[in-house]
């Protein structure tokens, strides 16, 4: 059995990674196809969910792959340049103008040309201001998922974009993670040992619905542990590259126990500890680099989608069904990405003082 270490594998200017978040994000937009146009109750009634029997749905396990690659990006950038200062200006490029912009357009452009009902300049819940403002600080002050008015015949009354309920998770973890690695001045085992009691949590809730700490709601406190897990053990497969083995071998038999957990159950324990690794390992083996060298409308792709969805079922609810909204969405929300990241996500990138890997 040929076999590679990961650090040998691994090229930061030649992999498939940009290609695989773009793949994420698209799958994120194809489950929202079904529960944006039919309604939450059928959410999870595509078939890659019923494939696992609903133990897992492709926008999940997108989800956990964005984190996984956060994790694996992010100590990358911690350790090419140790300053706190530059990692948070980074951090912001990357994350807040895209982001602000989609808010932006979806509050005081969208909303005000399809809703003469809508409520938009006062302070109280439901208007654009206060679900601009509450969004734009990632609900950390309250969340704020809909606007009065906005979609009032959508089977998801008035909401604006339900995927961003997974940034306050990540600028969370980016936040959390400099602070950890410098507290244990950068000893990567004190890291490890961490993520190992982090996965402990992880299982003991997938298993027995197990919370260390009464004080989170079930759903924030399976949230917190299994994205933070994913995210940990991205950064814990770069910190170990070099110990590693990747094969093609090692990689088959994992997917293949990934299907049969599919197929007869214990999927998402076995996701917890299989994926991240085929994941990394895939993308560092593929140089496939399409969006590397195009552009990266991964982060569009995600931000943009949910209200595009929105706006095409509000329109044409009656003569769509989930294949058409996901093909109608997907080609207005990439012309959108690829406007936004040439005009302005690639522009603000450039204001890194340091030349990096636009993912970092």
């Amino acid at each position: 059995m040929q076999t590679n270490r990961l650090g040998t594998l691994y090229d930061k200017r030649n992999n498939s990674f940009d290609d695989l978040r773009f793949i994420f994000a698209v799958m994120v937009l194809y489950v929202h196809s079904y529960a944006l146009l039919y309604g939450e109750s059928v959410m999870g009634t595509d078939p890659l969910t019923v494939f696992t029997h609903f133990q897992i749905s492709p926008g999940t396990l997108a989800v956990y792959g964005f984190f996984v690659l956060s994790g694996f990006f992010m100590i990358q950038s911690l350790e090419s340049n140790p300053s706190l200062i530059v990692y948070a200006k980074n951090r912001i490029y990357r994350i807040i103008p895209a982001f602000w912009l989609s808010l932006f357009l979806a509050s005081f452009i969208l909303v005000p040309l399809i809703s003469k009902e809508a409520d938009i300049f006062s302070l109280h819940a439901g208007s654009s201001l206060y679900f601009f403002f509450h969004s734009a600080i990632f609900h950390i002050n309250g969340a704020a998922w809909t606007i009065q008015g906005a979609f009032p015949n959508n089977p998801l009354i008035d909401n604006i974009n339900g995927s961003m309920w997974t940034l306050k998770y990540e600028v969370l973890l980016y936040v959390i993670l400099p602070i950890l690695y410098f507290i244990v001045h950068h000893n990567r085992k004190l890291v490890l040992y961490g993520t190992f009691l982090l996965g402990i949590l992880a299982v003991a809730y997938i298993l027995k619905n197990f919370m260390l700490f009464s004080v989170f709601n079930p759903d924030e406190y399976s949230k917190l542990v299994l994205l933070s897990s994913f995210f940990f053990y991205g950064v814990m497969l770069y910190l170990y590259r070099e110990s590693i083995i990747v094969s093609k071998r090692l990689m088959s038999i994992g997917s293949l126990a990934l299907i049969f957990a599919g197929l007869f159950g214990n999927l998402p324990l076995l996701i917890l500890f299989i994926f991240p690794y085929i994941l990394v390992s895939f993308g560092s083996i593929v140089k496939t680099s399409l969006f590397s060298k195009t552009g990266d409308y991964s982060y569009g792709m995600y931000i943009y989608a949910f209200p595009v969805q929105q706006t095409l079922v509000h329109f044409f609810k009656s003569d769509l069904n989930a294949s058409s909204l996901f093909f109608m969405s997907f080609l207005i929300t990439l012309l959108m990405s690829i406007v936004s990241w040439h005009l302005l996500e690639k522009k603000v990138l450039l204001l890194k003082k340091r030349k990096q890997p636009t993912h970092l």
